[in-house]
């Protein structure tokens, strides 16, 4: 039978309970020192429970203060655990803003969100000394992912509320396993070993040695198993930087495509507004045609001559000239000259 302690890590308080079967069998709560001391603390949380040496145990204890529980988008499509953690962990100062502390970084994808975790790292390592001491496995997960499981808040005092949030940081399943992972004791630092467990490990030993003789072929086959899998390990994150490449080339070659062409390319809009400016003020342009070489005009003035003169000023364009006969005619009494003139676009600059 497992016994399991759900303990609950505020900034100022530590909250406890042992756990049997979904069942409080004890609670208790005290003042949390600082992180020199917290690891004595645990210990001494555990211990105060009086669980035989020979029972099992398993501790979970959920972060409050010291962790920080973020959705983040638009992260590379990573899948492997690690990799993923590892990119969250070297960004940890642009994800989870305003925190200069440094960090442990616990992470799983949900689609193409991916939810991040952060712990304190002097608490973490604090929580490592204290699974050395209590030589039992520990646990180490966000109350903020309990929580979203539980549909609870964090309990102050050890109220029936809170105990039953206890109980769910015991027998913590999260689906995310958003966890950091098991920090494994080390075995008889604190206490000596059981007798049971050196008849145990002498067996084994006696065991072992009767296959000595196949050591090297299992020797072999599992080297040639781990060089097989760190190739696979190797070429799922190969292939996506091989993705990422190509599509960062694509984008970059879009990029210098735009990127000539506004170069390349002249604005209508700018263009008629210094032929108005150009053209004296009784002249009217009847009509306009323009392509990739030049355009042409037709232009109503009472002097075809001074209108030649005020598109020469233009420097968007080249090459003006008449291109037929310029004839004479009236507009309300008045005397006007109708013109055709051709034109080509100057190089641009």
């Amino acid at each position: 039978m497992t016994f399991q302690v759900g303990i609950h890590l505020e900034e100022r308080r530590i909250l406890a309970a042992l756990v049997d079967r979904r069942r409080v069998v004890a609670v208790t709560q005290q003042e949390r020192g600082d992180s020199a001391v917290l690891a004595g603390q645990l210990q001494e949380i555990v211990r105060s429970f009086h669980l035989a040496k020979w029972r099992r145990v398993s501790i979970t204890i959920a972060v409050g203060h010291d962790s920080r529980s973020k959705r983040l988008i638009g992260l590379p499509p990573l899948r492997d655990q690690k990799e993923l953690e590892l990119l969250i962990q070297e960004n940890s100062a642009r994800f989870f803003v305003g925190d200069s502390r440094e960090r442990v970084v616990a992470a799983a994808r949900s689609g193409d969100e991916v939810i991040a975790e952060s712990y304190d790292r002097q608490i973490v390592a604090s929580l490592a000394t204290a699974a050395i001491g209590l030589n039992a496995p520990l646990r180490v997960v966000s109350a903020v992912s309990v929580l979203a499981h539980t549909n609870g808040s964090a309990p102050r005092e050890l109220s029936e509320k809170g105990a039953d949030y206890l109980v769910a940081v015991a027998c913590a399943r999260l689906p995310d396993t958003l966890a950091i992972p098991t920090l494994a004791p080390i075995q008889g630092v604190s206490r000596s070993i059981p007798r049971w467990r050196s008849l145990v490990a002498i067996g084994a030993t006696c065991i072992s040695g009767l296959f000595g003789a196949l050591a090297p072929v299992y020797s072999q086959r599992a080297t040639i198993r781990a060089a097989r899998s760190e190739l696979s390990a190797l070429s799922v994150p190969y292939a996506s930087a091989l993705r990422e490449q190509q599509a960062f080339s694509k984008v970059s070659n879009d990029l210098f495509a735009i990127a000539q062409f506004q170069q390349a390319s002249r604005s209508a809009v700018h263009f008629l507004e210094s032929l108005n400016q150009a053209l004296p003020e009784e002249a009217a342009l009847a009509a306009l045609a323009i392509d990739s070489a030049g355009g042409s005009m037709v232009v109503l003035a009472p002097s075809a001559s001074e209108v030649l003169n005020s598109l020469d000023s233009l420097s968007a364009i080249s090459a003006v000239r008449l291109t037929g006969a310029v004839t004479p005619e009236k507009v309300a009494e008045e005397d006007f000259e109708r013109a055709t003139i051709r034109f080509s676009w100057s190089l641009l600059k």
